[in-house]
């Protein structure tokens, strides 16, 4: 299990060159949501009305993107979705969200998005991501409300439950009190909890303020994992070349 953990810390925090389309609580979800749909031509109505403009949203990033990028491109795919079922911020809603986001996921894989995007709601005992990823046909990350723990347990469930789709987590608020966030998830250092009162403010408090791992605590850390897999030399040399890569 850990060599598999260890596999993905790049994945995870991997930047990538991409064009977005954002469909999290902008104009496409407002489309999506009968909530807010009340149109009566063929952009509203029936779930597959609804999923139109979102779609030709998509498709028109995807052209542009490959316009912009040139058709021969290695980045030519790198268009990518993002979608927040249940959310209600803004007073958005649907009457039956599991089937609109079913269909609407389904649809997705007709034009290959180089990733899905999912934000976990902020719904007792449902995870968006268990629901809804095994519909796409790609790689799928995770975000919101993640901690370190958490994250793993979600990729080591996804890939036992679906071996054949990869599983991907994303930090947002963690990164604003950890700077060196990848290097403290990959030696199981403590993380330093965000303040959420300096969210949005214009000051160095809770942004530039925040301390990385010292020298020390490094040495300390990777000390532990080397006893802990004495004798597991592969193991030892891969710690080794991602604590080097990540504190550069």
């Amino acid at each position: 299990m850990l060599s598999l953990s260890l596999s993905c810390i790049l994945l995870r925090f991997a930047r990538q060159s991409h064009g977005y389309c954002n469909s999290s609580l902008l104009l496409p979800q407002q489309f999506l949501h009968d909530g807010s749909n009340q149109r009566t031509d063929k952009y509203g109505g029936s779930i597959q009305n609804r999923c139109r403009f979102p779609l030709e949203v998509l498709d028109a990033v995807q052209a542009g993107w490959k316009e912009g990028v040139g058709a021969s491109s290695p980045l030519v795919g790198n268009v990518t979705l993002r979608l927040s079922p249940f959310s209600s911020f803004n007073g958005m809603s649907d009457s039956n969200e599991m089937e609109l986001y079913r269909y609407f996921i389904s649809r997705l894989n007709e034009y290959r998005p180089a990733f899905l995007h999912l934000i976990e709601a902020r719904v007792p005992n449902f995870s968006v991501v268990q629901n809804f990823a095994e519909l796409f046909e790609g790689v799928v990350i995770g975000a919101a409300g993640f901690n370190p723990e958490s994250a793993d347990k979600l990729i080591q469930r996804g890939a036992k439950a679906h071996p054949k789709q990869e599983f991907v987590v994303s930090f947002g608020r963690n990164f604003i009190s950890n700077p060196d966030l990848p290097l403290r998830v990959l030696l199981r250092a403590p993380i330093t909890h965000y303040d959420r009162s300096t969210f949005y403010t214009f000051d160095k408090a809770g942004y530039t303020d925040q301390q990385s791992l010292t020298e020390q605590q490094v040495n300390i850390n990777v000390e532990h994992f080397r006893r802990h897999f004495h004798g597991k030399p592969e193991i030892q040399k891969e710690i080794d070349e991602l604590v080097h890569i990540l504190r550069v």
